[in-house]
């Protein structure tokens, strides 16, 4: 199965290749292969979102237009034709290649049809009953029901007839476009995230969700409308701010946002804070933003102040930290310098990527990448060592640094960049480390690791789904799994290693129970559990067990 950033490319062979001269027709051609023949051979599964658009099941950011034979990938500010395909998301490494790979006779021809965007009209039937989103929303997100059904009283956020939650976006009291959030989790159909998410066809370009409290004063710009909820469930107190969610990481949307606020309030924002995932993606997002986005205030001549709230930005993976100690100390030199390098060029990600909007390389992405175990812990002490040389009284030479790690660095980069290290750096020196296990890398997750803590897991795990009578009934238990990291799992009470369905979270769970009563919603634990002789005829005597549904519903209440 191809991951994220670690796709194998399958190039045919050519035998002339070395020789072989392009050709306009040869391009031409090339642009008009089916990006979806090419991501099939190359292991991409693409879901389908709606309408003309798919997306990549292991990064729903980057999607495909059917109709255009073009994808955009977001969160990388990429996209293009078929051959950008191969070269951004494949993997092949030059123009050349890709379009003599693309003229293979096994590949097949893609037929577009422009379409010009017609005015956004909004035809999703709402319907009545808002609880299948609201469960959604409250129970497998966490997000604090009192906010959710102020929103939907405002017209905000709806249910659609098909039980998906629909994100009303509104510019000036008229509704110009939706996100729609699927409520049905599925992960053999929808790939790990488990439910689809779509655009609504037609939706005002590079809008987004978006809504108020107060009278706005500064602006917070997230990836999703969960997000932005998630940061307003964790911090109630906020006042007089507009939120508003981009759909993915896109520079036209904070511009749009920027321009509805001036709209809306008469004034510029006094500040923008964006609450991006915590990834090499947010970073990169946030860095473009700050160097080539920003925004003077008309009246005062002074640049609008960007600020980032990411969820554990000063995180460090234990065993990482361990090492960058370690190794320092062995070279004689603070460890915060060699933490903050690995932080601004890899996020601390092993994917052998840079990680980094600046394009910095040759440190912790030195020949085949930062990973880990021995390689990583040879790669610190030679760092380490580096820094040694570098540092005189006056302290470490960042300058020095990056043009010994990367000479050709681009210059303009340099200042930025050197800022950003020796920002972290200090936060470092200052005591702002966090040692964890695993990062958390977006508000959704931080909100129900809040909640987790509160105890919410233990009081649902300890509750056992019976029907007294005949001894039989339902609890929910938790087990590691071999990356370490905890999953719940329904089970049998009286048989405790034969499984119905799983879950990523106690929220999760609770939303299936609540939902699905007994059911085995998750298709691919269905298939794993099939073979468990006597669990279909559970399953079929207990969907409709109400003393299930009612323990359920007193859990649920508890928590609001």
């Amino acid at each position: 199965m191809a991951t994220e950033d670690n796709v194998a490319p399958e190039v045919p062979r050519v035998a002339k290749e070395k020789t072989q001269t392009l050709t306009t027709e040869m391009i031409s051609h090339a642009k008009e292969i089916s990006i979806f023949d090419v991501a099939a051979k190359n292991g991409i599964n693409l879901v389908h979102d709606g309408g003309d658009y798919w997306s990549w099941d292991q990064h729903d950011s980057l999607k495909v237009n059917a109709r255009k034979n073009q994808f955009t990938w977001n969160s990388r500010q990429v996209g293009g034709s078929t051959i950008d395909f191969m070269m951004k998301v494949v993997g092949v490494d030059d123009f050349r290649k890709a379009v003599i790979a693309l003229n293979d006779s096994s590949l097949s021809t893609a037929k577009v049809a422009m379409e010009e965007r017609q005015p956004f009209e909004y035809d999703i039937q709402n319907s009545k009953d808002f609880s299948r989103a609201r469960d959604y929303l409250t129970l497998a997100r966490g997000l604090n029901p009192a906010i959710i059904d102020q929103l939907h009283q405002r017209g905000f956020i709806q249910q659609d007839n098909k039980g998906n939650t629909i994100f009303v976006w509104a510019s000036d009291g008229e509704r110009v476009g939706a996100s729609i959030q699927g409520t049905t989790i599925d992960k053999q159909h929808n790939g790990p995230r488990g439910t689809f998410k779509q655009i609504a066809k037609n939706s005002e370009q590079d809008y987004g969700f978006n809504f108020s409290i107060g009278h706005p004063k500064q602006l917070y710009v997230f990836e999703s409308p969960i997000d932005a909820l998630s940061y307003l469930s964790l911090h109630p107190q906020t006042r007089d701010t507009m939120f508003f969610a981009m759909d993915g990481l896109k520079p036209q949307s904070v511009i749009k946002a920027m321009v509805y606020y001036h709209t809306r309030t008469g004034n510029a924002p006094e500040r923008v804070g964006f609450g991006v995932d915590n990834d090499p993606a947010g970073h990169r997002f946030f860095d473009e933003m700050v160097n080539k986005h920003s925004f003077e205030n008309a009246e005062t001549g002074e640049t609008i102040p960007y600020g980032h709230f990411m969820v554990d930005d000063l995180a460090v993976p234990t065993e990482r930290l361990r090492t960058l100690q370690q190794q320092a100390a062995a070279a004689n030199v603070p460890w915060e310098p060699l933490a903050a390098l690995d932080k601004v060029e890899t996020n601390f990600h092993d994917d052998k990527k840079v990680n980094n909007w600046f394009g910095l390389k040759g440190g912790f992405t030195h020949s085949d990448g930062s990973a880990p175990g021995s390689q990583y812990e040879i790669r610190a002490g030679q760092l380490a060592g580096l820094m040694g040389e570098l540092t005189d009284q006056n302290g470490l030479n960042y300058q020095a640094l990056i043009t010994r790690l990367d000479p050709s660095l681009d210059p303009t980069m340099q200042q930025a960049l050197i800022g950003k290290l020796q920002a972290y750096t200090a936060q470092y020196e200052n005591g702002g480390v966090k040692p964890v296990q695993y990062q958390i890398k977006d508000w959704n997750d931080r909100l129900k690791q809040v909640q987790n803590e509160s105890g919410f897991p233990a009081r649902l795990i300890d509750r056992i789904y019976a029907n007294k009578a005949q001894e039989e009934g339902l609890k929910v238990i938790q087990e590691r799994d071999q990356d370490g990291r905890d999953r719940l799992k329904a089970v049998q009470a009286n048989q405790l290693n034969k499984g119905l369905f799983e879950a990523d979270s106690p929220q999760e769970m609770a939303y299936l129970i609540k939902t699905y009563g007994y059911s085995a919603v998750d298709k691919e634990d269905e298939q794993k559990y099939q073979h468990v002789e006597g669990v279909e005829h559970t399953v079929s005597q207990k969907q409709k067990s109400s003393p299930a549904r009612q323990a359920l519903q007193a859990a649920a209440l508890a928590r609001s």
